[in-house]
């Protein structure tokens, strides 16, 4: 089972689509390291990063996020 428990991420940048719906989220490891997997993680939990998010974002539309290094 993939973990994120160790790890800390930044954010470097978000950028959103014109209609709101979707969102890049420019992210890193701390110290760089194994970015790629830290990607597929993040990916592969996109569905429950969003669920958290909705419980502190009041939009209409919840944008669906990719992460990129």
């Amino acid at each position: 089972v993939p973990s994120l428990i160790t790890k800390n991420i930044t954010v470097t940048e978000v950028r959103m689509s014109p209609d709101l719906k979707n969102a890049k989220a420019y992210v890193i490891p701390l110290g760089g390291k194994d970015t790629e997997n830290a990607i597929n993680i993040l990916t592969e939990f996109s569905h429950r990063i969003r669920k958290a998010l909705s419980k502190k974002i009041d939009m209409k539309f919840l944008p669906k996020v990719s992460f990129i290094w």
